[in-house]
């Protein structure tokens, strides 16, 4: 298995998952990273959908085709990029 990219980020891990079901029903193995099964109010965990590096085209693709993203969100929201500052400056 080759290095895993992300292909879909959202704060919704629920979105994720369907994403990821979409994928699968096409051959195309994914994972989830970023996501706890812990409630904590007020803490937004962003949760990214991961697939090999050499499946990142044709996933995408997919993703596009089936409505989960966009042409022109494929950068990740503001606002993922705002936690992901602010977890990466813990994970130091």
């Amino acid at each position: 298995m080759g290095k895993l990219i992300t292909v879909l980020s959202s704060l919704s891990s629920t979105e994720c998952s369907l994403a990821q079901s979409y994928l699968e029903s096409r051959g195309i193995i994914s994972f989830i990273k970023g996501t706890n099964n812990l409630y904590v109010p007020n803490l937004a965990v962003p949760a990214e959908l991961q697939v090999c590096q050499q499946n990142m085209e044709i996933a995408v693709h997919c993703l596009i085709e089936g409505g989960y993203l966009k042409q022109e969100n494929l950068e990740p929201s503001s606002e993922i990029k705002f936690v992901n500052k602010i977890l990466n400056f813990f994970r130091k």
